[in-house]
């Protein structure tokens, strides 16, 4: 129906069915109006009966976009040293192997110094051990000389494992050391793809092997953890489906499914749903705040059409058709909308079974009643 109508059929309305209900109760909030026959034909009102329909229900909950523990890291120094160059901001992102920081250090310069002078020893034991060997083999050599280099062979072995061991965690390949190349710098380089978190570090600042430079966060594997109230948890299963909105995002329905229930208590009397995302979505951040709903199944559910529901001073109701151009404004609480139909709960005083109910029209309807704040 076009605006114009609309703001007609409401003058039309509150001229004839409005002064006639206020002459009925002149000292009362409006509840109730009465229409004519072609002012009901003009609002083009129709009327239909409450069903009880089975509909899905859900949980209304709370949470937060959150990380497993496995995709958060903390990059540190391996070896102390003296931050050089960084570039990194909080909220840049990052590639898998890419620089993060260079530090410096005399003792990296040792280090390596330390591998090429035992590669060199290693070479000239390993050369001892096999003439020990020879002149044995020919009864020409003395077996505690033999037993010597063999022994000082398997030392150094030791030695050279472990230094390379050593360089290659400040991300110094051994197989490419050489003399010549020999440096007083490493690179901090990032282990996963993701964003950057946190950056702890300036330029020019001492950091040891305690010291947390930069946290990076993996968001390939984002999940919800929401809180559910201990007396709703047992509605709560493995694979229910889970819809999420972000804050100030009302209309961006996400999915995610009940991956994991919770068995421990929290203070506060809630236990938490892991939920893991039907679609990663590299947009969103973890700490996020999140509205949710998990569908627990169907209930059996007095229901009118979604069209029925009219909103009045924060509170949402229908129009009682009373019969002869009568109608009654009905206060309900709604509930779960599917396939044009939405549930209700009626006061108790109420008898939905037996209520005619406006299907169609009933804003026309609300355009001249005063909905009052006290109505239950």
């Amino acid at each position: 129906m076009k605006p114009f109508s609309i703001a007609l059929i409401f003058l039309v309305l509150a001229a004839c069915g409005g002064e006639k209900a206020n002459e009925e109760h002149p000292h009362e909030h409006q509840t109730t109006l009465h229409l004519e026959e072609t002012q009901i034909q003009s609002a083009g009102i129709k009327t239909a009966r409450v069903k009880s329909v089975n509909l899905p229900s859900s949980l209304a909950v709370n949470g937060v976009l959150e990380v497993p523990p496995q995709n958060l890291f903390s990059i540190s120094a391996p070896m102390g040293g003296y931050l050089r160059k960084t570039e990194l901001l909080q909220g840049m992102t990052v590639r898998k192997g890419e620089v993060l920081a260079e530090l410096e250090h005399p003792d990296y310069i040792q280090l390596q110094q330390e591998y090429l002078e035992n590669e060199e020893k290693l070479k000239l034991a390993k050369l001892e051990t096999n003439r020990q060997d020879q002149l044995q083999s020919g009864q020409a050599g003395v077996e505690k000389l033999r037993q010597q280099a063999e022994s000082n062979f398997n030392q150094l072995q030791i030695t050279q494992k472990a230094l390379s061991e050593k360089l290659q965690m400040i991300g110094i390949q051994p197989a490419t050391l050489k003399p010549e190349n020999i440096s007083s710098k490493i690179s901090l380089r990032a282990p996963v793809a993701g964003f950057v978190k946190s950056v702890h570090g300036n330029i020019g600042k001492y950091v040891s092997p305690q010291d947390v430079l930069f946290e990076i966060i993996d968001t390939e594997h984002l999940h919800v953890e929401l809180r559910v109230f201990e007396k709703d948890i047992s509605r709560v299963r493995k694979g229910q489906q889970i819809t999420f909105q972000l804050p100030g995002q009302d209309g961006i329905q996400r999915g995610a499914h009940v991956y994991l229930v919770g068995k421990a208590l929290n203070d506060d009397h809630t236990i938490q749903v892991h939920g893991h995302l039907d679609k990663e979505d590299p947009d969103l951040i973890p700490g996020v705040f999140v509205n949710a709903h998990i569908e627990t199944g169907l209930d059996s559910s007095w229901a009118v059409p979604e069209a029925a529901i009219v909103w009045s001073k924060g509170k949402s109701g229908l129009f009682a058709d009373e019969g002869k151009g009568n109608y009654r404004w009905v206060e309900v609480a709604t509930g779960t909308t599917a396939n044009g139909m939405t549930a209700v709960q009626f006061a108790p005083a109420e008898k939905p079974e037996s209520l005619l109910i406006v299907s169609q029209g009933a804003h026309a309807l609300l355009g001249v009643l005063t909905v009052p704040s006290d109505v239950h």
